[in-house]
């Protein structure tokens, strides 16, 4: 029979690392998928932002999994050329997020400030990934 090692602080520790390592895998993981699966911005003709739509994504479905109700927010950047930032309503706010880095967290979603001035729609994410599957770029 195995010996059982009780839970204590010095034994979840190692745990807890290894779970925000994996955590942070994943991240980078999903982050990829979604680069290759989306292959760029929400542009409408030929010139892209390409780490917009998959940071979109991302910091959506993150949000959402923490309960918040989200949207892609899709700003007009240039005649062309669309800009998607995820936002979700914090304390009956529309607020948007990023992707950050934090050297002892790993990669986290952080509120933030609009990169382009007001949306013109505001998509959900299933139907966002939905006209990114149907979207080629050049």
């Amino acid at each position: 029979m195995r010996e059982r090692i009780p839970h204590t602080p010095e034994t979840r520790r190692p745990l807890i690392g290894l779970l925000r390592f994996s955590v942070c895998l994943l991240a980078a993981f999903l982050i990829v998928v979604a680069v290759v699966m989306c292959g760029g911005c929400a542009s409408t003709q030929k010139s892209f932002q390409p780490h917009c739509v998959p940071i979109s994504i991302f910091s959506t479905w993150t949000a959402a999994h923490h309960g918040y109700p989200t949207r892609i927010a899709v700003s007009n950047v240039r005649p062309g050329v669309d800009h998607a930032q995820a936002e979700a309503l914090i304390n009956g706010r529309w607020t948007p997020l990023t992707v950050t880095w934090d050297t002892r967290k790993g990669v986290m979603v952080t509120t933030w400030t609009r990169h382009f001035g007001e949306p013109y729609r505001t998509p959900g994410l299933d139907e966002f990934i939905a006209e990114q599957k149907g979207h080629r770029h050049p």
